[in-house]
């Protein structure tokens, strides 16, 4: 969608994803109960579209800035011995994912805090 430019309708990103649009749907619905996604209608049309603040590259500068570094740290300190075939980046991705909700917690203790 940020690529496009544009909102788009289910049936374009289902091609572009190239995923069913059932899939494609139920991805949608939760990324807008997150709040990542927004959704308009045009008579009987919806439209998906990312928050604006995604189509900022300032922002994804210094996020990608931010996070290749972590990511470096993440992938460098990592044992892969027991991951087989299987593809390295998959298990960064959720160790980074695993960081993310421990920080999460910490920030939900100091809310607790306050």
């Amino acid at each position: 969608m940020r690529a496009k430019g544009k909102p788009l309708r289910l049936f374009e990103i289902a091609e572009l994803s190239k995923m069913s649009k059932e899939r494609v749907l139920s991805n949608l619905n939760v990324m807008i109960s997150k709040g990542s996604i927004l959704m308009t209608e045009d008579l009987n049309n919806k439209y998906y579209y990312p928050q604006p603040f995604f189509f900022y590259q300032d922002l994804l500068e210094v996020l990608y800035g931010s996070m290749h570094p972590f990511i470096e740290v993440v992938h460098k300190n990592s044992d892969y011995s027991q991951l087989g075939e299987t593809d390295n980046r998959e298990a960064i991705l959720e160790n980074i994912k695993m960081l993310l909700k421990l920080f999460e917690f910490e920030i939900d203790d100091i809310k607790k805090g306050i």
